[in-house]
């Protein structure tokens, strides 16, 4: 699925970074739940409820954390120019106080304004960048007009080209158009005018200290602009401040995992990511591959041929797997659950595969309607080998199916272990599902995992979050009893009831 996708889910070359734009109104309910008669209307349905869903996520970050820091700035204006009535050279504590308090919500309006915007939002981006431009200018306003007694062409001249640092660094930075990119500019230009600000503040400090023969209480602002320097350094701290927030707006996992499914599909209008991938599935019968089919990851075109056209209620099975397991290991454990299934039906599995019902000559098509043709699938079958769980696209393949609405108990885990080694890969595989963490996963091209990256942090904020509802759908669906002895299987399914939800 990796190696030939370059991941940029769109819709008619409609950038992934402008999806879910409208917001939902009214209260969301839980995802649709699929059944196996599926058709293209629940399907939609359940699209339409991750966007959304994610859409809410939007809205309601933006709009609290922008309303949060243009509160800050009005009070930092009002209370900086026209009810500062401590002089400069003021030492009690009470002064060092109000300069603490000050610096807190002149930086902080910053920080609030640059944590509002998703990691694909675009345009909230270039909102928050105009909104930083648009306060620092009019507190140079405010700053002349009511200093006039107090102006320092020494200072005021560096700290005017400190701040055009960062208008050219957010202009800079508003002209890119991948979202990723964008964020990135807007933080290091952030980070590095508030290094030079800081700078200049001790430097007038210390000269307002030797004029006043004591320590000026203006280094009291200092402390929150070093504290943001430190956030500004540090994504992850931002990722878990955003997720934090996000939690307490709104929390239930559903909604996190359904705008993460939405973040997949793109801007696409659901009625027509769902028609386009209905006219693109296909299913291929296990009985028509051969062992050179499956022993390597190599595209073959030809294979494409012994899959055909068909709707979405047709497959039995999704096949989940990693082209880095063991070949011979995969493909016996694939015989075993063939035969498994002609004895308990009668027939061949018509199953989803992706080195057969991907057309090789138009794979970012089929690739964008991956969340579709999962939803088409009654089962989803995960082959798992000691390599699965580091595969990202592998989890995001068990996750939205999961989280489009077919549930854990549809998901069936099979074992690929080496017979020459079965206590190795056993352990192996093991270990991969306690030690899961998705930062450790690994794509074939470095670019798709930057981006599936990004669209987890979109939904869930951090990382931290995903893997907990990662980790639930192991033990939900029994990842356990991968590789167990029969003795064994019933215990752990026992155990199956203190998963966490």
């Amino acid at each position: 699925l990796a190696q030939a996708f370059p991941l940029r889910s769109r819709c008619q070359d409609a950038p992934m970074s402008t999806l879910g734009s409208n917001a939902a109104s009214g209260r969301l309910s839980t995802s649709p739940a699929l059944s196996d008669d599926t058709n293209e209307q629940d399907v939609q349905r359940a699209i339409s409820f991750g966007q959304h869903a994610l859409a809410r996520i939007r809205l309601k970050l933006g709009i609290s954390l922008i309303a949060v820091g243009f509160v800050a700035g009005l009070a930092f204006v009002y209370l900086n120019y026209y009810r500062d009535e401590i002089g400069q050279c003021a030492s009690p504590w009470t002064a060092y106080a109000w300069s603490l308090l000050l610096g807190t919500l002149y930086y902080g309006r910053f920080f609030l304004f640059s944590l509002a915007p998703l990691v694909d939002d675009v345009r909230v981006m270039r909102l928050v960048m105009l909104m930083d431009m648009g306060s620092l200018l009019a507190d140079r306003f405010l700053h002349w007009r009511n200093y006039e007694e107090h102006k320092r062409l020494w200072f005021d001249v560096p700290l005017f080209l400190c701040d055009l640092t960062l208008h050219i660094g957010f202009i800079r930075a508003m002209c890119c158009r991948a979202a990723e990119t964008m964020q990135r500019r807007m933080w290091n230009t952030l980070g590095i005018w508030l290094c030079l600000r800081s700078i200049l503040d001790v430097i007038l400090e210390i000269t307002i200290s030797v004029t006043c023969h004591s320590i000026s209480h203006h280094f009291g602002r200092l402390p929150p602009n070093l504290l943001l320097i430190y956030f500004v350094c540090r994504p992850d701290i931002r990722h878990y401040c955003q997720a934090a927030l996000m939690a307490f707006l709104d929390g239930r996992i559903e909604l996190m995992a359904a705008a993460g499914v939405a973040s997949l599909v793109g801007r696409c209008k659901a009625e027509e990511i769902v028609a386009q991938a209905s006219a693109r599935f296909r299913v291929v019968e296990l009985a028509a591959l051969r062992f050179e089919d499956l022993a390597s990851n190599d595209p073959n075109p030809a294979l494409f041929e012994a899959s055909r056209a068909a709707s979405l209620h047709e497959c039995d099975a999704f096949i989940s797997h990693s082209w880095h397991d063991d070949p011979k290991a995969k493909w016996a454990a694939l015989q075993r659950w063939r035969s498994t299934f002609i004895e308990a039906n009668g027939r061949e599995p018509r199953v989803w595969l992706d080195k057969c019902c991907i057309d090789q000559n138009n794979i970012e098509c089929d690739l964008r309607c991956l969340p579709v043709f999962l939803s088409g699938c009654r089962r989803l079958v995960v082959f798992c080998g000691p390599t699965y769980l580091s595969r990202l696209w592998c989890i995001m393949e068990l996750f939205t199916f999961v989280h489009i609405g077919r549930g854990v108990e549809k998901v069936e885990f099979v074992s690929v272990l080496r017979r020459d080694k079965f206590q190795e890969d056993t352990l192996a595989v093991e270990q991969a599902f306690n030690n899961f963490d998705a930062r450790a996963c690994t794509c074939f091209r470095q670019e798709d995992k930057e981006t599936m990256l990004s669209i987890i942090h979109v939904a869930f904020g951090s990382m931290d979050g995903f893997n907990q509802a990662v980790r639930s759908i192991f033990c939900r669906a029994g990842w356990s009893d991968v590789g167990a002895k029969p003795s064994m299987i019933g215990l752990r399914t026992q155990r199956r009831s203190e998963c966490p939800v």
